[in-house]
């Protein structure tokens, strides 16, 4: 009676086990991605999941490097005061869908000259 009750137990567990395994799906599961954070006296550093920001000792972004809101990639170069003086990227819009661009401002972040990748006839009309 003993083995009886040993090999139904055991059958239990193993049956419980195999359904949690079976039920278990590991991409539901959410994992925590904590950025992280490099400072020092000049400034800081914080890389996550989507990008690489550096501040000064202002603590004022100056150079950005990650992903946009299409997914693509980006280079952003801020001055001291904080304005977006150069940008390197895909353009979207004006008939372009994701050639490369690069957009240099003034010193207040101003338009000041860009370039796009691939330029259509239609562009210069």
């Amino acid at each position: 009676m003993r083995q009886y009750f040993t090999g139904f137990f055991t059958a239990l567990c193993l049956a419980t086990s195999l359904y949690f395994f079976i039920s278990s799906d590991s991409s539901s599961s959410e994992e925590v991605n904590l950025p992280i954070i490099i400072e020092d006296d000049k400034g800081k550093v914080v890389i996550n999941s989507e990008s690489i920001r550096f501040y000064n000792k202002e603590k004022e972004e100056i150079l950005f490097v990650g992903s946009t809101v299409r997914e693509a990639g980006s280079i952003q170069i801020k001055n001291n005061k904080g304005y977006k003086v150069v940008n390197l990227g895909a353009w979207y819009g004006d008939g372009f869908n994701g050639n490369g661009s690069i957009i240099v401002n003034n010193a207040y972040g101003n338009y000041g000259w860009s370039v796009i990748g691939k330029v259509s006839e239609v562009h210069y009309q």
